[in-house]
């Protein structure tokens, strides 16, 4: 996995990133698990393109095909982190990869010092993941009216863990 790099993402990432979560397992996995239309996705994408609060990755393998998309919404110096691995690329490592490079382009780029992840408790794969790059368990809480682990990692000096 050290060939994954991560770069922007752009607005013609937009389709990919939809049709990803639009995934049955990536629908099972989020806290909103209906379909997502595309004229819904194209202006939510769109919109978040702009937002100074969202910053948006796409991890790229060796070859510099897209194997996962990385979203966090930032509050000050904290982050939420979001990741969607591409449906035929789970199971081979991209996912603790992209949440540890991303993690580290974040603090770098906008003075992240802490990022937390929320993640459905059946979420073996993630829970498994965030756990590999040193994300600290705290906890349960409620997002959108469904139960959540809430993992936090502190940044050091721009390091993951």
């Amino acid at each position: 996995m050290s060939m994954l790099h991560m770069r922007p993402a752009t607005e013609r990432d937009s389709r990919l990133v939809w049709e990803w979560a639009n995934d049955p397992v990536a629908r099972q996995a989020s806290f909103s698990s209906e379909p997502i239309s595309w004229e819904e996705h194209a202006a939510w994408f769109a919109r978040k393109l702009g937002e100074a609060s969202s910053v948006m990755y796409v991890a790229c393998d060796s070859e510099g095909c897209p194997v996962a998309f990385v979203r966090f919404a930032i509050e000050g110096t904290i982050a939420v982190i979001s990741i969607n691995v591409a449906p035929d690329q789970r199971g081979k490592g991209y996912g603790t990869a992209a949440i540890r490079l991303a993690g580290e382009s974040i603090a770098a780029d906008r003075g992240i010092d802490r990022i937390d992840a929320y993640i459905k408790p059946g979420n073996k794969a993630s829970l498994q993941a965030f756990s590999k790059v040193g994300y600290k368990g705290c906890g349960e809480c409620t997002v959108k009216g469904q139960r959540a682990t809430r993992k936090v990692l502190v940044m050091l000096d721009g390091a993951v863990g």
